[in-house]
Parts: C-alpha cells; structure tokens; sequence
C-alpha cells in the first residue's frame, strides 16, 4: 500500500505581514513609500537607474549574482517592468524578492520568465495585494542543487505566468494562502528526474488555475496539497495527471477535506500514484466530491483515506466525530474519535484494523521555553505504521511559528515530532503520526490587529505624555 507524502513541506501562514498591514491601515497618517529598493549584489547594479525609473522591458535582471548575495523590495504601489529575472543565479548564492502592497508589481517583458532558485537559495514573497506577471515559462527550483521557494498570501495577491515549473531539477516548493491566487498556462511538479516540486494551497478564496494538462509528478517528485477551503483546477477541458503515465518518481494529491470542488479537472482526473484524503476536524460527517472530473483514470493508483471511505462514485464518505472516554477498542477503520469536548481529535486511516485507542491530556505549560498550546498521551495497541492516526490538536486562533514535539512513553526529553501532512485552519493543528507516545503542540499566538493597533496608540499616547511632562520641567 502507498502511504502519505513524506515531504518535510507544509503549508505556512505568513500572518505577520496581514496584521502588519491591518496595523498601518489603522493609522491614516502611516503610508507605505513607493519604493524599488535593490540591496546587495544585483544586476543591474543596485545604483543603476534602471531601479529607480520602473526598469525596461529590455533589461534582465539578477537578484543575487555571480559575486554574491542580494535581495529586491518592491512596495507602496510601485511596479518594476524588465526583461527575464533570476533569483540566486548561481550556486552558493542566496537572494531574496519581496512584493508587497495593493498594486506592486513586477511585470516581465512579452516571453520572458522569473526563474526563483536558479542555481543557488531564492526566495519569493507576495503579499497584501502585490502581484507577478511573467508570460514564458518560470522555474521554482531550477536546476540541481538549487532552492526556489514562493509564498503569495493575502487576498488580491497574484501571479499571472505562462508556466510553472517546481523543481525542474531542483527543490522547488510553493505556498498559495489566505486569499491568494495563481493564474497559469501549465504547472508541472517534479518536471524533471531528480527534481522535486511541491505545490500547496490553503485558506478560503485562495486558488491555483492552470489552462492546459496539469502533470503531479511529471519526472521527477511532485506533491499537491490542497486545504482550509483552497482550490486547484483546470480549464478547458485538461487533464490532472498524478503522476505522468506512471513513470515519474512519485506524484501525490493530498486534500484536506473541508468542502466539495477543491482538486477540479474540467478533463479527466488520472491517478496513476497516490491520492490521500483526510477528513478536516471540523468536517461534519456526510458525503463530499473533494475532486470533480469530467471522468476518473488511471494504472495502479489509490486513494488513502482518514476518517471515511472513498467509494465507488468517486466521493468521500466522512464518518461521525464520536465523543470517547478512556479506552476506545475495536475495529478502528476510518473512525474518527473525539476526546475532552473536541479538545483532541483522531481519524484513523482506512486499514488500521483492530486494536485498543486512548488519549489523555498532558498537563504541561513549555518545552524549552515554548508555549505548548495543547499535549496528549497517546495508547494504542493498533499495529503501527506510516501516517496510521491524523491527529487534530486544538490550539486557536492565530497561531504562529508552531511546532509539534513527541516524547517516547516514561521518557523526560522531547524532541521534533516526525509529523507528516501538516496543516493549520486557524483552530486545529492536524497531522498524521506513525507511533504512539506523547505528542505536544507549541507555538505563540499573533493579537488581534485591533490589539495590536491599541497597544501602538497607547504607546503613542505615553510618549506625548513624557513629551509634555519634559517639557514642563
């Protein structure tokens, strides 16, 4: 049986800069300045013209050359317009491109392509409303060796492209959240061998549209995961391929269940490796099309499920939640258990089998100086294997930088929990395990932005205080 995708990629939530956005917005009198601002080594040179007038279509750029690091910050509504872009052009270099704010751009010159982790670490932001257009074909992750990494969060925030690339021969991983979107003519994972692409895309609103075959796995290693109300489609009548004719290294679909329409192939859905579905903790029990397809394909592919079953129509069954107490035994197959009012809560994966199951809360406040937001005791006497229990622990609202940590039982030290399928929907931190023993949530949770927008008034009123009172003196 093919398992989960043991890929260490998981959806991130970069909140900071939304309530750093909600902070400003707040304040009428604080304004983001229209900037292009190069820094380090960049081609042109960070002192060229070319930075300061909004670039030409004739011009390529480098962010991160041949002599050393560099990054670029496009903000405040500026655009930059400029022939082909590379982000870490060679190897051992590492740059960074951040564009961020309603109508901030960086547009590319008709054909022309950003490759992201060209030959060395780049990286990518877009957020709060910032937007990329490049028409030829992009690499996330270009060639052996290389790291491309994007992340585009907030809602307007966009990349147009002609096509995408994630790990071409490279490592190339991106994160579609909160709102966002990608609009493309093709997006291949994994396009060639030895090369892994990663392509994740969560929050309500946020989607991935692609106008021609859309290949997971083409060559290489290609993951698609899709959650918390994402959407990843095609038009035009095109295919979703999991795993192209069977010969690429691997292809994996991972959907979070949380609504019907969320892997959508206007063409046939070909499964060809592995797709795994997982039912959402807050998922009410009932029948759901997380795929829709105009037909279903496909060699040698499954379809591994977590609480619920997929069946013979192509849909998934999710079972009822039901409240425990103490030990739950029996035939554990795609149950899902809640315990402490919801506090915790298991799906087990459709082939667990009999066995004894219980969770107990752990009373515990830090791990090496980390908040821990919620921590059980796991006992099973399933027999254990990879990714046999999704655990959903319950944390709230705004969480950030989390961690899961895993202590063997009677053992005093923790350590980083080997946790496959990660996903945070703003309440529940869930993840599969592959043994038993205790398991803790840690991470710290980001106020409100009306909070923060208190504490920065109060901050400002005590500073006219002190002016006043010095100034009395």
């Amino acid at each position: 049986m093919k398992h989960a995708n043991r890929s260490p990629l998981t959806p991130s939530k970069p909140k900071e800069l939304a309530v750093i956005a909600a902070i400003l917005s707040s304040f009428a009198t604080i304004t983001a300045q229209a900037t292009v601002t190069p820094t380090g080594f960049t081609t042109p040179d960070s002192s060229d013209a070319f930075w300061s007038s909004g670039g030409d279509a004739g011009t390529q750029v480098q962010v991160g050359n041949n002599s050393g690091d560099g990054s670029l910050l496009i903000e405040g509504g500026s655009t930059l317009t400029s022939a082909r872009g590379f982000i870490a052009n060679s190897s051992g270099i590492t740059a960074s491109v951040t564009i961020s704010g309603s109508g901030s751009a960086w547009n590319f010159a008709t054909g022309e392509f950003l490759n992201i982790g060209q030959g060395g670490n780049g990286t990518l932001l877009i957020s709060n409303g910032g937007g990329l257009s490049t028409e030829g074909t992009s690499n996330v992750g270009n060639s052996t060796g290389s790291i491309g990494r994007v992340t585009i969060t907030g809602a307007s925030s966009y990349w147009n492209a002609g096509s995408i690339f994630l790990g071409n021969s490279g490592d190339g991983a991106v994160v579609v959240s909160d709102g966002a979107n990608i609009t493309s003519g093709g997006i291949s994972l994994g396009r060639s061998s030895g090369g892994t692409g990663s392509l994740v895309v969560t929050g309500s609103g946020s989607s991935v549209t692609t106008d021609t075959i859309s290949n997971i796995g083409f060559a290489g290693s290609g993951s698609l995961t899709v959650a918390n109300g994402g959407s990843y489609s095609t038009t035009a009548n095109k295919n979703i391929i999991v795993n192209r004719n069977g010969t690429a290294e691997s292809g994996m679909v991972n959907i979070h269940v949380t609504n019907n329409g969320m892997v959508n192939a206007t063409g046939q859905f070909q499964n060809n490796d592995t797709v795994n579905l997982f039912a959402s903790p807050t998922l009410t029990a009932g029948t759901y099309t997380p795929i829709t397809a105009s037909s279903f394909t496909g060699t040698g592919g499954v379809y591994n499920t977590w609480g619920g079953e997929w069946n013979g129509s192509n849909e998934f069954v999710a079972n009822t939640v039901s409240a425990s107490t103490g030990t739950v035994s029996g035939d554990l197959s795609s149950q899902r258990l809640s315990y402490d009012s919801a506090n915790f809560i298991a799906a087990f994966r459709s082939d667990v089998g009999t066995g004894d199951f219980s969770a107990t809360s752990l009373n515990i406040s830090d791990i090496g100086g980390e908040t821990v937001l919620n921590a059980y005791t796991i006992s099973s006497t399933l027999t254990e294997s990879a990714d046999y229990i999704y655990l959903s622990l319950l944390v709230g609202a705004s969480v950030d930088e989390y961690s899961i940590y895993f202590r063997e039982d009677d053992q005093e030290s923790w350590s980083i929990a080997a946790a496959e399928n990660v996903v945070y929907d703003g309440e529940y931190l869930s993840f599969t395990i592959s043994q038993a023993g205790d398991y803790a949530a840690t991470g710290s949770i980001i106020p409100e932005p009306s909070t923060y927008a208190l504490i920065l008034s109060l901050g400002v009123f005590g500073a006219l205080i002190r002016r006043k009172r010095a100034a009395a003196r």
